[in-house]
């Protein structure tokens, strides 16, 4: 135990301090919760209480929520892992998103040991790389919402060291570790589905050394990884089959057209805003969901390791690990530059595993030949972190409720329908069925009231109820003083949700 703890004293300091950071006001930022957090916890909860989800079905391979106008189907890793914390330590806000906070912290631990194993001799280099990311704005946000995103993080991390590992002893055994884990995460988040494979088959390729002796053991090699993973996507396969749209809906729709004008711009518009600096190192995402609004993906001070990471790997791209962090690096942005809509951060998570590793070729450069660009790089990042952070505990749920409108006003309007249809129960309270993902909320606050359904909520097509003797209509369908049922008046709400009573 003594040998254990000073082996690996700097890196369980530092992950305690991480989960300090990321623990810290954990129910009040983000404020309350969004949409698929109350998804993703209610599948949870139905699962930690007796292993079936919210339509009955027995461990289901995906999760049918219930509440979206278009089927939506949930992604399992996170909804098993959550349920877990939720068995241990009941449903509460807390518990989903400790489950979450957990899940950050290995990916810390797999980082540490990746760049270890990387540069045995870099005494900081795990330090360095481990804090760009712990500080990085985007994955403290990820690392505290009960969303899948940060799921695709550790695992994904997992599966590079086992492929570094991999390369450095040619055991069989290792690369048959990193193709189960690859399979594990293609069911993390919906990139995955693409990234995870290509990881695998690349890393596989590149990793596995070979002679004119041992040609058959390359090809065998790389088939073994190849039916491991087959095997593990077979199951969805089966369910897409069963279950038509399980996988493709949720691209329906959302694709740039194929036409001449996108080959030429259109997609390469796209893809290069996933490399613009005031995205990655400046204001970060549009949607305070994936970014504070005040920081980018990672830390100003992260910009010399980046630009010195990529110069040192490209100073010698024929060794295999550069080669891979290189192409890593280019096509990061490929499953989702397609996409007809708004960039996101989350959809390219996979920031949070490649920029790391080439901050700590980076810090390695600069630590040798630049040793005041690198130390003045550290110290801006501990001015500018604390400050990021106060923002982020402080201002950012301020902002958050401001912008999350039509996030944050749903959860407090159905909190409020559920508590007040129990204390008058001769009141009916209605709830358009136009808003998407109103029974997730409700089923959600059921659960942390532990309650039952009042009778006298009920969901409806009809806006005009809200004129009927007594009642009581939460709508998004109000756009002026024309379109409310005739006989209401607004209750409470603005810019979005509407409580609605009779005049």
């Amino acid at each position: 135990m003594k040998n254990f703890l000073m082996r690996n004293g700097a890196l369980i300091v530092f992950c305690l301090v991480a989960f300090i950071i990321l623990i810290f006001r954990i129910q009040s930022s983000p404020p309350l919760l969004s949409q698929d957090e109350a998804s993703f916890s209610n599948n949870s909860f139905n699962i930690s209480k007796n292993l079936h989800d919210e339509n009955g079905r027995f461990m289901p391979l995906y999760f049918e929520t219930l509440s979206t106008r278009l089927t939506d189907w949930k992604n399992p890793f996170l909804v098993y892992w959550t349920a877990i914390f939720i068995k241990i330590f009941g449903f509460s806000v807390f518990s989903t998103r400790l489950s979450c906070v957990v899940l950050g912290i290995i990916s810390i631990i797999f980082l540490w040991r990746t760049v270890q194993l990387l540069f045995p001799k870099g005494k900081y280099t795990p330090l360095v790389a481990s804090l760009l990311l712990a500080s990085s704005p985007l994955f403290i946000i990820q690392s505290r919402i009960v969303i899948d995103p940060i799921a695709l993080v550790p695992v994904t991390m997992a599966e590079i060291y086992y492929l570094f590992s991999y390369y450095r002893t040619q055991k069989k055994s290792t690369l048959i570790l990193a193709s189960v884990i690859a399979g594990i995460n293609f069911y993390t988040y919906s990139p995955a589905r693409l990234f995870s494979g290509i990881f695998l088959i690349l890393g596989v390729v590149l990793f596995t050394k070979i002679n004119s002796q041992k040609k058959k053991e390359y090809l065998s090699n790389i088939f073994l990884s190849c039916f491991i993973f087959a095997m593990f996507i077979l199951p969805t396969i089966v369910w897409q089959i069963k279950t038509p749209g399980l996988v493709t809906d949720s691209y329906i729709g959302k694709l740039l057209p194929f036409n001449l004008e996108n080959i030429i711009s259109g997609y390469w518009v796209n893809y290069l805003r996933y490399f613009d600096p005031s995205f990655l190192f400046g204001s970060g995402d549009a949607d305070l969901l994936h970014s504070t609004g005040r920081a980018g993906v990672f830390m100003f001070a992260a910009i010399p390791f980046l630009v010195f990471g990529i110069f040192n790997l490209c100073k010698k791209y024929k060794e295999k690990i550069n080669l891979y962090l290189l192409i890593l690096f280019v096509i990061y942005p490929f499953g989702i530059f397609v996409l007809n809509q708004p960039y996101r951060a989350c959809r390219t998570i996979y920031m949070l595993n490649i920029f790391p590793l080439i901050f700590a070729f980076g810090w390695e450069f600069l630590s040798k030949n630049y040793k005041k660009i690198a130390v003045g790089s550290l110290v801006i990042l501990a001015i500018q972190f604390p400050v990021i952070l106060y923002d982020f505990y402080y201002k950012y749920p301020i902002r958050t409720q401001l912008s999350w409108k039509y996030r944050f006003q749903l959860a407090i309007q159905i909190e409020s329908v559920l508590l007040d249809s129990s204390i008058n129960p001769n009141t009916k309270y209605y709830i358009d069925n136009n808003i998407w993902f109103a029974i997730d909320d409700l089923i959600y606050y059921e659960n942390i009231y532990k309650v039952s359904q009042p009778a006298n909520i009920i969901f409806t097509d009809n806006i005009g109820v809200a004129s009927q003797s007594g009642s009581i209509l939460l709508t998004n369908r109000i756009n002026g003083e024309g379109d409310k049922p005739t006989g209401s008046k607004i209750k409470s709400g603005w810019e979005g949700y509407y409580l609605l009573e009779k005049k």
